[in-house]
This record gives C-alpha cells, structure tokens and sequence, in this order.
C-alpha cells in the first residue's frame, strides 16, 4: 500500500506542475466546456492525499517529531488567529493556502525521488513552458485577458498587462509573474538533477529568453544568480557560500523591518516612470504598512495566526491586512510573528549545511532552493505562490545528514 501511495503522490506533483506550467490555456479551453472548476482538481489531491496520510500515520501510531513540530505549530498559529481574527472562513482560507506547503513537507523524499525519476517529464514541462513565453511575442494567445465566472464570481483566468508601455507576457501561464516562477522552479529542478549538458543548455537559453520577456525583475535576478552559482560552485569560496542563505535572509528581514521602523506614517507615494518604482513604493509604503498592521493587531511572538495576512484577508474584506506583505519575511511574520522567522532562520543553517557536504543531487537542490526562495522572497510573499509554497515545504521537511564531510572547493 505505501508504494501504490508514494506513486500516487508521483502523479498528483506531475499533474500539479503540468496544470500550473499552462494554467492560462488549460482554464482558457476548460472554460468552452463550463469545467473551469477543474483548475483547482490538483489542489482537491493534494489535500485528499494529506488527509489520508494523516490517516494512515494514526492508524500506524508513527508520527515523525519534524512532523509532530509542524502540527504543533500550525495548531498555536489557528488557536491565536481566534484571538485576533473575527471571521472563521478568513482562518480556513489561510489553511487552503497553506496545503501545497503541506504537501510539499508531507511528502518531501518522495518527491524529491520522483524528480530524479521524472526529469525528461520536468525538463518537456519547462521547455514548453518557456517556449510558450516566446511564442508569446510574435503571436497573441485567445486566452489572454479572459475571465470567467465560479458562483457568481469574475476570476481572472489570464491577466494582460503591461508597465510602462511594456507588455509582461504570460505564455501559456496565468500571469506574467507565475510564468516566470514557474519555468524558473522546473528549470532548477532539471539542473540539479539531470546530466546532459546539452540539454540543460537548451533549457537555459530559452528560459532566460522567456524569463526576461516576463518582466518579472525579481525572477531575472534570481535565475542570473542561481546560474552564476551552479557553473562557479566549485570554485567559489566555502565560506561565502557557506554563509550567502544567511546574508540573504537578514536582507530579507531589515529591508522591510527597517522601513518600517523610518516610515511610520504611510501613504502612496507619487514616483516617475522608473523600473524600480515597485521596488521604493515597498520601502516607503507597502513594507511598513505591513509590518504595523501585524503588531497593532497582533502581537510580536505569534503575529496575527494563520490567515492573518494577504489572500485571506482580503477575501474577507479584513482591510487591515489584506496586503501580501510583498515580502516573505513580513508574511511569516504575520502568520506566527518572532517563531515564524526563527523557523526561517533554521531554514537558513539547513541550506548553510548542504553547502558544505559533497554536491549530492539532492542536496544541491536544497541550496539552491532556499536561495531562489529567500532572494526572490525580498519582494514577494512565495507563501501564497502555489508552486513556491511547495518548494518551500519541500526544502523544510527534507533532513541533511552528514555522514563523510566532503567540501565543495578544494
């Protein structure tokens, strides 16, 4: 029974990397048929395959202490949302938010097994992806810009947009900004875990093309860097590397903790046409808001609990903190406040651990996970970008075990 499981849970990460590499299309083409209601049939698995897991965990009497601390954890974060949450349906969103992390924590050696085993099908994934993008440029998709209807509510199905008179092209994607996520996450996943140089060049190649016609400057960054690190790694100094998660994650924390302690009034500031402007309206706005939003009306230790900040929130109206944060820190802040950054913390050690050992696949993929995670979490709340939540439940639940230390340049 537990393989036929494990291969079930082989399918169901396929299927969800399938349906969010062409999320705009699929919607598009289900929407002729009145079955939109399907898009969300990865998010129904996943949540029936961790229902039945915890089943089968109490039903065995086995329950792992890292997955002991998480329930634990999750259920202080619920117990003090009541104290600072009026709506009940606020906190059961932010728990639908959370179930692709779970499932990445949950499952996270299966899957990560399966990666091995499946990346010619992530590798077609990501080329299709990225080539889509492309496409894109030339050509205008019919799924751009529609919307449909879900009991009486408009839901985006493909955003079209531009900034500054550029177009931000989705492709085959949903959005411009999960695109670029999504062929950036795919493309790690190949890298690390497969060998033809050739191919993996390719995929580069278009990636990057198709990245950059996102527009999606924080993914541009990261994709630069986690490049830069996979053909320099070993020959870039153990302690740099050592040490860079945890640079990047006390970025990640003074940024935003440090606006808004200089920015204490907010307002919406009247900037020129600069590419950066997203980037000074966070400081000076976004950022601070936030963060007094959280410890007005919640408190430092445990923040406001789980569906405190972001999608939630604004689905039920709560305007004091229906901002994402646009800051992972900030949003992990404001689900389980001073615990929630000791667990980033930790993630930060965990990658500074892999960095160390001997380049093992797997290992490799952590480092880098962590880093496109916190780098591009400088900007944006990952928790609530569905292919990153798993990515993030993946890195957390996987252990490091260091039997024959071996460093990574000699």
């Amino acid at each position: 029974m537990e393989i036929l499981f494990k291969k079930n849970i082989s399918y169901i990460i396929l299927f969800y990397f399938f349906m969010k590499a062409f999320d705009g299309a699929i919607r598009y083409f289900l929407s002729l048929f009145q079955l939109t209601i399907l898009a969300y049939l990865p998010i129904v698995l996943m949540a029936t395959a961790l229902i039945v897991n915890v089943l089968y965990v109490f039903y065995k009497m086995r329950v792992k202490v890292s997955g002991a601390i998480i329930i634990s954890l999750i259920f202080l974060f619920v117990i003090n949302a009541f104290f600072n949450i009026s709506s009940l349906k606020q906190i059961i969103w932010g728990l639908y938010i959370l179930i692709p992390f779970l499932f990445g924590f949950t499952f996270t050696d299966s899957i990560i097994n399966e990666f091995q085993q499946n990346k010619k099908i992530i590798f077609i994934l990501a080329l299709i992806a990225g080539i889509g993008v492309v496409t894109n440029y030339f050509i205008s998709f019919p799924w751009q810009g529609f919307t449909y209807e879900i009991q009486g509510q408009s839901i985006e199905g493909s955003r079209q947009w531009s900034t500054h008179g550029i177009s931000r092209l989705a492709g085959l994607g949903r959005t411009s900004f999960s695109s670029a996520v999504t062929i950036c996450s795919l493309s790690l996943i190949v890298f690390t875990f497969k060998k033809c140089k050739l191919s993996c060049l390719l995929l580069w190649i278009i990636s990057f093309i198709a990245i950059i016609l996102t527009t999606t400057k924080g993914i541009i960054a990261v994709y630069t860097i986690l490049t830069i690190i996979l053909i320099s790694r070993n020959w870039i100094n153990v302690f740099f590397l050592r040490r860079l998660p945890v640079f990047v994650l006390l970025v990640m924390i003074l940024l935003p903790f440090g606006s808004a302690y200089y920015f204490r009034n907010t307002f919406s500031p009247q900037l020129g046409e600069n590419h950066l402007d997203s980037f000074f309206i966070r400081i000076i706005s976004t950022w601070p808001q936030g963060v007094h939003a959280i410890s007005e009306n919640g408190n430092f230790l445990l923040g406001r609990g789980i569906g405190g900040l972001g999608i939630p929130a604004g689905k039920m109206n709560d305007i004091i903190s229906a901002g994402p944060g646009d800051n992972m820190a900030v949003y992990v802040f404001g689900i389980g406040g001073i615990l929630g950054l000791f667990l980033l913390l930790k993630l930060a050690l965990k990658a500074s651990k892999a960095a160390v050992t001997y380049w093992r696949s797997e290992y490799l993929f952590i480092y880098l996970s962590v880093l496109m995670l916190f780098l591009y979490g400088i900007t944006t709340n990952i928790i609530e970008s569905a292919i990153l939540s798993v990515f993030l439940g993946l890195v957390t639940g996987k252990k490091i075990e260091i039997r024959n230390e071996r460093y990574v340049c000699y």
